[in-house]
């Protein structure tokens, strides 16, 4: 079926599209932060930025360990522990931001949220790409 195929190779080039999204995130880290470009080089953005990729990675693996445990045994705790572990994505990205940058609590959220909004945008056009590449692979 070509939507069972098409799907699979979608989800095969989603991890391609990560990692081609993060010298981006370091690029709008940088610009995030270029009033303390003398503190942080693009390298730095880039290795921070790998590090969070690396704990959303860690924390989607719990997630799905989740709803798995969740689809087999019914047990709604699965379910609120599925929700936890996305608030916990979340919050640990912002205290990423805040130990590694050292601003502020105000400064830090507004720049978590400016990013996720680039982010967002950013990874809607890569989708659409890949969806694109996908398609003609196909």
């Amino acid at each position: 079926c070509f939507i069972d195929d098409f799907s699979e190779h979608f989800f095969h080039l989603l991890p391609t599209m990560m990692f081609v999204s993060l010298p981006f995130v370091a690029v709008i880290l940088q610009l995030l932060y270029i009033r303390r470009r003398k503190q942080f080089t693009y390298v730095q953005h880039g290795v921070f930025s790998i590090h969070i990729y690396i704990a959303v990675y860690i924390f989607l693996l719990i997630i799905y360990a989740f709803n798995s445990l969740q689809n087999v045994t019914h047990w709604q705790l699965f379910g609120y522990l599925f929700i936890i572990t996305i608030i916990g994505i979340f919050y640990y990205i912002y205290k990423a931001m805040r130990n590694f940058y050292e601003q502020g609590r105000v400064k830090t959220i507004l720049k978590f949220f400016i990013l996720y909004i680039i982010y967002f945008v950013l990874l809607a056009i890569l989708m659409l790409l890949f969806f694109m590449t996908a398609l003609i692979q196909i």
